[in-house]
């Protein structure tokens, strides 16, 4: 009879695979890499690799979902923290510069690859379609709370300015991918992304002073 194997057991074989399969992706890239290199990264034999995963696609999927946890929970936290919320957006920013920098050791560069891939074959449109809507909604709910305590008064709706939000971290990630953080003058685009949010949301100066007054 087999030994039983318990869950926090799989769990850790699982994120062991993960690690490797990250580690792998970001040095071959999303296209090129393949099962065998993450049987030979992992240390583990090919049944026990399978066992848990059937293609490198599934574990793509199940890395860009824990991208997603990790973004909700850091909403959650900056929403929980009852600090200014437009301080949060610029750690936002920030940790995406700090990302782009080191383009070369991180899953974006995979990433975007795996995303390309899949709208061309339109295999995971739904997905994708989900994964967008979930980070307008979560970025929403920041810009509503700034609203609510009265540090923003935003010149677009809510909704228009998460999609915004959006569209400037990936253009400074997409960026980088292209042609590294220097040659996409990352650091200069982080800052004009700033002021240009800063504009879109009118953030007010609370706690200090007039309430009310606009911060420069």
């Amino acid at each position: 009879m087999s030994p039983k194997v318990s869950e926090a057991h799989k769990d850790s074989k699982r994120a062991e695979i993960v690690e490797a399969a990250k580690r792998v992706f970001i040095r071959k890239g999303y296209q090129a890499a393949t099962m065998k290199d993450v049987v030979e990264e992992s240390g583990m034999s090919r049944g026990g690799v399978y066992l848990y995963f059937s293609s490198t696609e599934d574990m793509m999927l199940e890395i860009v979902a824990e991208s997603e946890e990790e973004d909700e929970q850091w909403v959650r936290t900056a929403l929980e923290s009852g600090g200014s919320v437009w301080e949060s957006l610029k750690e936002l920013f920030y940790r995406v510069e700090q990302e782009a920098e080191r383009i070369s050791e991180t899953m974006i560069p995979a990433t975007i690859e795996f995303f390309v891939i899949a709208r061309q074959s339109g295999k995971f449109a739904g997905l994708m379609q989900q994964r967008y809507e979930r980070a307008v909604r979560l970025l929403g709910e920041l810009v509503k709370r700034g609203v609510e305590t009265g540090e923003f008064r935003p010149v677009v709706p809510a909704e228009a300015a998460s999609r915004a939000i959006i569209g400037f971290s990936d253009s400074l990630m997409i960026g980088a991918a292209q042609v590294g953080y220097e040659a996409a003058a990352t650091h200069m685009q982080t800052g004009t992304v700033l002021i240009s949010l800063e504009h879109l949301l009118q953030v007010q100066k609370l706690g200090s002073g007039t309430k009310g007054e606009r911060s420069e």
